[in-house]
Parts: C-alpha cells; sequence; structure tokens
C-alpha cells in the first residue's frame, strides 16, 4: 500500500476527530491571543518565520503569559510563559505532558532514540544509565580539559595576529569557538581528540558546522504548513518519509546521524574493552558504557539507545556551547563597561591565584566570582540555548496561574482548564524575560 495514502487517510480521520473534539470538549477559544491570518497557516508563519523569539516577545506583551494561537487548519495551540504553568508541566506533572509524536520523530531522525527522543517509562530508563556521568564531582573534574581547550584556541588566535602583516585579523568567532567547543565535548564526554582547532578539515568537525541553521533555520511557508500536517500522520510513517526523503533538510539531517554514528560504534567498541581490562577513565561516555553494563536487563540500554547517546551528547553539548560564548562575546562588545567590570573580577581573582602560589583557577575560584557568573547567568537568561519546548497534554488537565488572566468575554480566571490533546509551546525566551 502506497504510505502517501495511507498518510493521507489518517491526516483526514485526525482533521475531523479535532473539530470533533473542538466542538464538543474543553475550549480554548476565551483565552487571549492574535487574530488568524489564514485557516491552513493560522500564525505559525509569524511564529516561525521571524527573528527568534520574535513574536513571543509581542504576544506576552500584548496577551500576557498564556497566549491561544492558531496553528494550522484552524487548531487552538498555547504559547505558554507562565511560571507556575511551566513548572506544572515539566516538574510536578511532566509524564502527563509528553513530547508530540512528530517531534519525536524528528528528534529520531537527528539523533536516534536518545534521552531527548525518549518518553515515558523509557525516559527514566535512559536517565537513570546516564546521571552518573553528569554529577557535580564528575563536572567539576572536567575543568581542566575544558581550559586546556580555551587556551588552546587563545594562542590559535594569537598566532594568527602575531603572524600577520598588519598584527591584527578578523576572526569569525562563531566558526572558531564551534571548532573549540568540538574539541572540548571531545575529550570531556568521550576522551578523544577531534582535533578541529588545529585541523579545520575534521569530517565531523565539518558536518557539526552550521548544522542547526542549515536544518531547522528560515523554514519555508510549505515546511511549515508540512509541519503541521505531520501531527496527523502515525510516527512510524513519518520515520519512514524522513529516512527516505531527498529534502535537502533531511538530507543533511541523515549525513550527520550517519557520521556521528561510525564514530559512536567505535568508540562503544573501545570503551567497552577498556573497562572489561580495568582501564576505564572518567569522561562521560566511560561512565555512561559503565552503568549500562552494571544496569538489570531491563534497565539496560539497546546498542541502539546507547549510540544515540553519544550524538545527544555531541548534539546538546556543541553547537550550544559555541552560540553562548559567541552571545557573550558580542553583548560584551556591545557594553564595554561591563567588559570592564568583568576583566577587572577576573584580573583580582587571578593576582589572588598567584599570590598563594597556584597557577591555575580553581572551582573554588569561579565560584567566588560573583559578577562573572551573573554575566554568564545573564546571557543565558537573555539568549537562552533553546528558545521553544513542545509538549502535548495527554488528558484533560487544569494548569495552574501564578497570575490571573483575562479571557476574551472578560472573566477571570486563575487556572486554566485545557482539553486532551492541546498542543504546548513553552516560550522559554518570554519566561526568561
Amino acid at each position: 500500500m502506497n504510505p502517501v495514502f495511507v498518510a493521507v487517510g489518517f491526516t483526514t480521520l485526525a482533521i475531523v476527530y479535532r473539530v470533533y473534539r473542538r466542538y464538543t470538549g474543553i475550549s480554548l477559544a476565551d483565552v487571549p491571543g492574535p487574530e488568524s491570518p489564514s485557516f491552513f497557516m493560522g500564525n505559525t508563519k509569524e511564529l516561525y518565520q521571524g527573528q527568534a523569539a520574535e513574536a513571543d516577545f509581542k504576544w506576552q506583551a500584548l496577551y500576557g503569559n498564556v497566549v491561544r494561537f492558531k496553528s494550522t487548519f484552524g487548531e487552538d495551540q498555547l504559547m505558554i510563559s507562565d511560571p507556575a504553568a511551566l513548572q506544572y508541566i515539566f516538574v510536578k506533572s511532566s509524564y502527563r505532558f509528553p513530547k508530540p509524536h512528530d517531534r519525536r520523530a524528528i528528534s529520531k531522525m537527528l539523533n536516534g532514540t536518545g534521552i531527548v527522543w525518549a518518553d515515558g517509562e523509557d525516559h527514566k530508563r535512559h536517565r537513570k544509565v546516564l546521571l552518573p556521568g553528569f554529577g557535580g564531582p564528575e563536572s567539576k573534574a572536567l575543568l581542566p580539559l575544558f581550559k586546556g581547550c580555551a587556551e588552546s584556541l587563545s594562542n590559535k588566535w594569537i598566532d594568527i595576529i602575531t603572524n600577520s602583516k598588519e598584527q591584527s585579523a578578523m576572526l569569525n568567532i562563531p566558526a572558531w569557538l564551534s571548532r573549540a567547543t568540538l574539541d572540548a565535548i571531545g575529550e570531556a564526554a568521550f576522551d578523544f581528540h577531534f582535533g578541529s582547532i588545529d585541523n579545520n578539515e575534521n569530517t565531523l568537525a565539518r558536518a557539526y558546522s552550521s548544522m542547526m541553521p542549515d536544518i531547522f533555520g528560515s523554514p519555508s511557508s510549505g515546511q511549515i504548513l508540512f509541519q503541521g500536517i505531520s501531527k496527523y500522520i502515525p510516527y512510524r510513517i513519518l520515520v519512514y518519509l524522513g529516512e527516505s526523503s531527498k529534502n535537502s533538510r533531511i538530507v543533511r539531517m541523515n549525513e550527520v546521524r550517519g557520521l556521528a554514528t561510525s564514530v559512536a560504534k567505535q568508540l562503544v567498541k573501545d570503551k567497552a574493552e577498556m573497562l572489561l581490562q580495568g582501564k576505564g577513565s572518567r569522561d562521560v561516555f566511560s561512565l555512561l558504557v559503565k552503568a549500562n553494563m552494571d544496569a538489570d536487563a531491563k534497565a539496560k540500554l539497546t546498542e541502539e539507545e546507547l549510540l544515540a547517546q553519544m550524538r545527544t551528547i555531541l548534539f546538546a553539548g556543541h553547537e550550544t556551547t559555541s552560540n553562548s560564548v559567541s552571545w557573550t562575546l558580542l553583548e560584551l562588545a556591545r557594553q564595554p563597561e561591563i567588559q570592564s567590570r568583568l576583566r577587572a573580577e577576573i584580573r583580582e581573582t587571578e593576582a589572588a591565584v598567584h599570590a598563594r602560589g597556584d597557577a591555575d583557577f580553581t572551582i573554588a575560584d569561579f565560584d567566588a566570582m560573583p559578577y562573572t557568573t551573573a554575566v554568564i547567568k545573564e546571557i543565558l537568561r537573555f539568549s537562552p540555548v533553546v528558545y521553544h519546548i513542545h509538549r502535548y497534554a495527554s488528558q484533560d488537565d487544569i494548569l495552574p496561574l501564578s497570575q490571573p488572566i483575562t479571557t476574551r468575554s472578560g472573566k477571570v480566571i486563575h487556572e486554566l482548564p485545557i482539553p486532551k490533546g492541546t498542543r504546548i509551546v513553552a516560550s522559554i525566551a518570554a519566561y526568561n524575560r
């Protein structure tokens, strides 16, 4: 049977069911929000084709921290930045608000069946195996590795400037930081030296370079419409369509996944052999493989899940970090008075470190630098790594609100009933503001 016809059939049935639910169950129609310019596209073009979080800030200013907007085919969705509602969705009742299956399909295509893809009992199992690699002591032990990568990058820039005729150079900071963070995550997470600071021809580094904008940036109206339709297509068919698609974005996604998987397979094999010989190191992936070997049969990750964890760690720890540092340097360049105050605290701490006879900063030294900590927290608030997280209500539910909202009919409500199936865009960017 042609999978396209099957998908169209399921889509039609799903739309009919959604319309039935809309007019027979709990309604979101009274929640304030923007007018829809199109039945087919709703407000999705404004949401996904503008600058990052531009629509979020506009809607938040106009309608508050709970906004109803129209998705494709007139579907009501919620954008939420209310703290109490977000805490309920992500902490108190997290497994009642799973990831939409179409978003999980994208996650599987990108990184496989790792923790970002997992839901429910699978998520609990993944989390249990991953936990030993991400504790406080384990993270603090990685400081020398991160310091080494930062010094390598700094020395590289100094060499470029020194060897130029004018003793100055124009540097593509985000591109260089992407190479540095790949080296850092390689050594810290896998005890693997990518060497991308010194060698721009590293295959994996080139594959991950600009991956996010290539795959997700500036979607066309057709791509937004398909994303809206995909929520009506069964998960398995979506995965099949993704694996066989010739779309340039999906081809790019599959190329990165294939390359990362080949590296991951060799790493898993090497780590397992070293652990069996009693030679395991303290990198994140070694701790993960060891925890998986020690887990009981039901809790163990499969080989595919283990490989997916590596791809997820690379994805989550690489370009996200380089982007955050890039935004930090840009904001410091824009605001020299903050840069000067930050530099003064660093120099003051450096003098204290040398005065006690040490050469390097310790974790305790960084913890004792309040202005530096404030600058880091502020950039993560102002330019968050991820500005949307997607969830849906698996059952009829009631969201608590930190502030009451006034409905379109003028009623003031302190909690919001939502129907089963309601899709939620949690706006981290708007919450942070």
